[in-house]
């Protein structure tokens, strides 16, 4: 196997503006936030930057929040929703309240390798897509022509991962939606099946003896 080393750049909607002080300053779309980041030690290299923020994310009493940032008391700076795109793929972002927006930009590199791997591939094209929260990767895989199988243990994560579908115009039928966290013989945690997990067995046989593009590689795809 090759080894490649992967290099994230910014894109047209997405902007890592400057890190430090245990914070990181991200541009999504039109939108400037700051949120915690544990790993960046060092000082910010841009600290006028930061002023430029829409909202900022802050943990305290055990709990995080988004707040308007130092100066910016009362204003509402942020909508519900906003859209921000990859070149055919088009993502739904929001302010949760675990600090995420819905996308892991640091992916972008990964995306790239599944649209020239599911491209690459001779015809029928499918694709599984484990612990595939909202759905971008999905998107670009059934945008490059595969049939994806997309699964996630979050019914939040799945009904966000259909919007993002719609909104990419990618056809219902290329993207099917299961909600699950792990199958037997894919996970060394102890797998129960219930009386619902077997009543829908029938309906997941295709996972006993699948076929699926094998679109896996060593760096993680956690997020996708």
């Amino acid at each position: 196997m090759t080894q490649k080393n992967l290099t994230v750049r910014g894109w047209r909607d997405y902007e890592l503006i400057d890190s430090g002080d245990n914070r990181k300053l991200e541009r999504f779309g039109k939108f400037i936030l700051i949120r915690p980041e544990t790993q960046a030690l060092w000082r910010p290299a841009q600290p006028g930057e930061w002023k430029r923020a829409n909202a900022e994310f802050r943990f305290a009493g055990g709990k995080g929040e988004w707040h308007p940032p130092a100066g910016r008391k009362g204003e509402k700076s942020m909508p519900e929703k906003w859209e921000l795109v990859w070149n055919d793929a088009r993502g739904v972002l929001r302010l949760t309240s675990f600090k995420h927006v819905g996308i892991f930009p640091e992916q972008a590199a990964n995306w790239e390798w599944i649209a020239e791997r599911a491209t690459a591939e001779a015809a029928p094209r499918e694709v599984l897509n484990l612990f595939g929260y909202t759905g971008i990767a999905s998107v670009v895989a059934a945008q490059a022509g595969a049939h994806v199988t997309h699964v996630d243990a979050s019914r939040q994560s799945n009904e966000w991962a259909k919007e993002n579908a719609k909104l990419s115009e990618v056809p219902a039928e290329n993207i099917r939606y299961i909600r699950r966290s792990h199958f037997r013989g894919q996970s060394r945690v102890p797998f129960r099946k219930s009386k619902k997990i077997r009543r829908r067995s029938s309906e997941n046989s295709r996972f006993k003896n699948p076929n699926p593009t094998a679109l896996s590689r060593p760096a993680s795809t956690s997020g996708l």
